[in-house]
């Protein structure tokens, strides 16, 4: 029996597959169509580092920083066309995968491959716990962008393809792409290759590459840390932004 929950689950999952799956291809066509951009370095910036790995991540779900609500509004806002789930259901998803990683119960286990690369069937597991993300539930913010994520991210990518496709094809569009498979990259990759500088209970490994949360054994050690470096040739670009744009002195 399928209970209404999970079809609910299921049809917005599905509803943010189909939506991925056209933003790639879209990118990709933008990409041959139009001719270079810079924003596009601006866009890898912006959504990948900050959006999703400072705020998404290391913000909303770790609280491992404070920030202006000026800063947290915009971040917020601009989150949205990422594309992954609101803030509230990207977060509650995140806690459960270190409550559960890689063990039965993990929303995107790294065992499963390509299909956890791809979110196939990764809404299994997904869970709005509103214990974990009480604070967030209590935001009228974060409630509203909940309720009209799908709404809100039509509406923010339709004013800006009227302003300039080139634009959202460079700012938008390839970055998001990006984060698609950046943050692939640490789900699987990063539980099955690279070194440990710590024994945890899980399969977190890190890897030397100049994305966002590669040192990811050492952030399950540390998750509410905002900076993973623990060696001195380890990098971390998020911990970088976060003290110099994001932070709140």
């Amino acid at each position: 029996m399928v209970y209404r929950e999970d079809i609910f689950k299921m049809r917005q999952h599905h509803k943010m597959l189909a939506i991925q799956f056209v933003i790639q291809i879209t990118a990709i066509i933008g990409l041959i169509y139009y001719p270079f951009s810079w924003s596009l370095l601006l866009g890898l910036i912006v959504f990948p580092f900050i959006c999703l790995c400072c705020y998404y991540h290391r913000y909303c779900s770790h609280n491992s920083f404070k920030t202006s609500i000026k800063i947290e509004t915009v971040v917020h806002y601009l989150s949205i066309l990422l594309m992954q789930g609101s803030a509230i259901l990207w977060a509650s998803n995140h806690i459960t995968h270190h409550k559960h990683s890689d063990k039965e119960g993990d929303p995107h286990p790294a065992s499963e491959g390509w299909k956890t690369w791809f979110w196939w069937d990764t809404y299994n597991n997904s869970k709005l716990n509103s214990f974990k993300v009480k604070k967030m539930l209590k935001n009228p913010m974060y409630k509203y962008t909940h309720n009209n994520y799908f709404k809100l991210y039509f509406i923010m990518m339709a004013t800006l393809i009227f302003i300039s496709p080139q634009f959202t094809v460079y700012f938008v569009l390839l970055p998001v792409m990006y984060t698609f498979h950046a943050t692939s990259i640490v789900n699987v990759l990063t539980h099955k290759y690279g070194y440990r500088n710590f024994n945890t209970p899980d399969k977190s490994t890190n890897l030397p590459l100049p994305m966002f949360d590669c040192l990811h054994n050492n952030h399950h050690k540390y998750p509410n840390r905002y900076n993973t470096k623990i060696k001195w040739y380890e990098f971390d670009i998020p911990a970088f932004l976060i003290k110099n744009v994001l932070e709140k002195p």
